[in-house]
């Protein structure tokens, strides 16, 4: 009897840990197999946004609201204003405190080092902190998320007037952004530089990246701007969204599930054709330009202020295809995405096209400096007609 309690104990235990071996893999396939809606879920605030309670809002007058606010020095020197990207999931609110400690921190030491220093070759960069949109808030399209972001786009807009007070009112400038960064850049072009004269000829270039850019915006609430079509061209809009052509959610992500600024409400993507100007060739084709072609790449996490990283070239191809960035997947380790859940949706701790765009940005600058400059010299245009009468010629005696 003992033995046959014993086999029977053993057998037991033998089942238990089958099953429990079983379960455990069904819910790691069930967690793989939803774990977008796992992410989502674990993100979402949960309170709706017209009864949350946003944070403090930043003091663009103090230096604590600044992420980056250098000292203007050459008067003919270009100013660039950039919106980081989000670092921020979700969770406990719609838009981050800008003292976040974590969200801070990403943007300090890895977001600025490898997608706002290429700009310093135009110039001083100026970067607020933002109460920014979780990154649930671009997971999801209802209303309180499309809050989220325009609750986000006010700060930039006042930071932005700050900035523009700070430089003056002669000094040429470029406005850039990546990922939400770039939503936000596109409100201002809308919003401020497309209605105000002065702007417009003092805008060097706007740099979207990573956020869908519809071409049709450009007939009508960026009419008065253009798509740079050549390297050194001055006052028009570079913007790309890259993606890998295996990534098909990444893809619908970009051109179906994100949303645009809109008459009286953000607006969906869906159908719209998207601007790609291509960081390898500086121009809207869809030519393949070969991985020779990628001047460099930068993985710069954590360096400090002022440390010139070593870009690693030739990483990726790139490609215009409907509207977006086509690239391969990069030759080294350390410009891979991680296989993370909801890393697709973040702005990676890299950048494929660093050298790229600091190049183009030192070649695109001073070419449109100097012409800003020396335009500013002429002549106001004379806009009131002056008539003048006939005036009979008295003969002078001799």
């Amino acid at each position: 009897m003992q033995r046959v309690l014993t086999y029977a104990r053993q057998r037991w235990r033998r089942l238990s840990a089958a099953g429990a071996l079983l379960v455990a893999a069904m819910l790691t396939l069930l967690l793989v197999l939803y774990r977008e809606h796992v992410f989502e879920a674990l993100n979402d605030p949960g309170t709706p946004f017209q009864i949350w309670e946003p944070p403090p809002a930043p003091d663009y007058a103090t230096a604590d609201a600044w992420a980056l606010l250098p000292r203007l020095t050459e008067a003919d020197e270009a100013a660039v204003f950039f919106i980081h990207p989000t670092t921020y999931s979700g969770g406990g609110n719609w838009n981050a405190p800008i003292e976040k400690p974590l969200s801070r921190n990403q943007v300090e030491r890895v977001m600025l080092p490898n997608h706002a220093a290429p700009y310093e070759a135009a110039g001083p960069v100026f970067a607020p902190r933002y109460r920014q949109a979780a990154l649930y808030a671009f997971l999801t399209n209802r209303e309180d998320a499309q809050r989220a972001r325009q609750f986000a786009y006010q700060d930039v807009a006042r930071a932005f007037d700050m900035f523009l007070m700070r430089i003056g009112d002669d000094r040429p400038f470029i406005v850039a952004g990546t990922g939400q960064g770039g939503l936000h850049a596109i409100g201002l072009l809308r919003d401020r530089v497309t209605k105000d004269e002065d702007l417009r000829a003092r805008l060097i270039a706007a740099y979207v990246i990573d956020y869908p850019l519809p071409e049709d915006l450009f007939q009508t609430d960026l009419a008065t701007l253009s798509p740079c079509l050549e390297e050194t061209d001055f006052r028009c809009v570079v913007a790309f969204s890259a993606a890998q052509a295996e990534d098909r959610r990444r893809i619908a992500y970009l051109t179906e599930d994100l949303m645009i600024w809109g008459a009286e409400a953000m607006t969906p993507l869906t159908g719209r054709r998207l601007l790609c100007v291509n960081p390898l060739l500086w121009n809207t084709s869809e030519d393949f330009a070969p991985a020779r072609l990628n001047r460099g790449a930068v993985a710069a996490e954590g360096l400090e202020p002022g440390v010139t990283p070593s870009p690693a070239p030739g990483q990726t191809s790139a490609q215009c295809q409907n509207g977006l960035l086509l690239v391969e997947r990069a030759e080294s380790a350390r410009f891979r995405s991680r296989p993370a859940i909801g890393e697709r949706y973040r702005t990676p701790p890299y950048n494929l096209f660093y050298e790229d765009i600091r190049a183009n940005l030192a070649a695109r600058s001073a070419i449109a400096v100097a012409r800003i400059i020396d335009e500013a010299r002429y002549a106001a245009p004379i806009t009131r007609t002056v008539i003048i009468d006939e005036s009979p010629v008295n003969r002078i005696p001799d």
